[in-house]
């Protein structure tokens, strides 16, 4: 794992019981944490799932947030949803605490490369696309992350550094990372959304920008051509960038829609990916999507006659 420490009796409090919580909660104990688990709701599955990890050896607080268990926290794995500055967690970092969330914890726990997707729109449909690719091509890959019911930590532990990981991951997940770094990088597009959580849209978008924070030269980052926002966003960045989207590619390298079907631009030459009637997802969103993830697994080296044949069993 990237990890090189041990979990072995450190303090950890997994704070939020839901269902990245719970994953986390479980492989932590399973590391030989001490862990505390708080969330400051008290429903009726929440009790459950407490009770069930109170067996497993962990300490449970529900309905409310210790003070003294936040001070004594190492480490803090803190569930999306939980807004981040909240005063708990402004405790735990006070006393020396790392915050971080169950996406950071499950790019810690591994040694395989992400392949990380965001986006206001788009972003769990390409999930799956890059997946159904990935897997056609035969890698060994998992996906998860923002996907429902689809918690990362539990998955890849047991993951070659051969393996893939691709990742939805949302604004929430990357207000928490560290050290995260995905190998590819993806923003599908960037609109309006979650100002019941942001003070304004440059506050959401910074949390979106994040996903390549960490990523340095050697590193592909795929943007939306028809964004303008992304367009200006890619002046400068450390990783280098790839394109998708629809007509002329101009001086671009990428996937794009021409008049002759979706090519690809790379290296100075262009081939052809697909013809468009291949795609039979509905909308020119999805041709979108299916861009986005094409340009992620031809950097992956997948064939174009295995992208066609990923799309061929391809279903929403």
């Amino acid at each position: 794992m990237r990890y090189k420490g041990s979990f072995k009796g450190k303090d950890v409090v997994v704070f939020g019981l839901g269902t990245s919580g719970w994953a986390a909660a479980q492989v932590l104990i399973g590391l030989g944490a001490r862990v505390s688990v708080v969330d400051e709701a008290e429903s009726g599955p929440l009790k459950e799932r407490a009770e069930s990890l109170r067996q497993m050896g962990a300490k449970c607080y529900l309905g409310m947030a210790p003070a003294e268990v936040m001070r004594s926290a190492e480490m803090v794995v803190v569930s999306p949803g939980v807004p981040t500055a909240i005063e708990p967690l402004e405790l735990a970092r006070r006393a020396g605490a790392s915050v971080m969330g169950e996406l950071e914890l499950s790019f810690m726990l591994c040694d395989a490369d992400f392949l990380a997707i965001t986006g206001t729109k788009g972003k769990s449909t390409t999930t799956r696309l890059l997946h159904r690719m990935l897997s056609v091509a035969g890698f060994d890959v998992v996906a998860g992350g923002n996907l429902p019911d689809e918690p990362l930590c539990a998955k890849v532990m047991n993951l070659s550094p051969e393996a893939r990981v691709v990742a939805e991951v949302s604004s929430f997940q990357l207000e928490t990372i560290i050290t995260f770094r995905p190998r590819i990088a993806c923003i599908t597009n960037l609109d309006v959304d979650h100002l019941d959580r942001y003070p304004g849209l440059e506050e959401y978008y910074a949390a979106k920008r994040r996903i390549f924070e960490n990523q340095q030269a050697g590193d592909l980052l795929v943007l939306n051509a028809g964004d303008a926002g992304l367009v200006e966003l890619a002046r400068g960045v450390a990783p280098r960038v790839l394109w998708f989207g629809m007509g002329n590619p101009g001086e671009r390298e990428g996937v794009f829609l021409a008049a002759d079907g979706i090519i690809c631009v790379r290296d100075g030459e262009r081939f052809p990916v697909l013809k468009r009637e291949d795609i039979t997802l509905p909308g020119l969103h999805n041709v979108e999507n299916v861009m986005a993830a094409a340009a992620m697994a031809i950097a992956q080296d997948v064939p174009t006659e295995t992208i066609r044949e990923a799309l061929a069993g391809f279903k929403l």
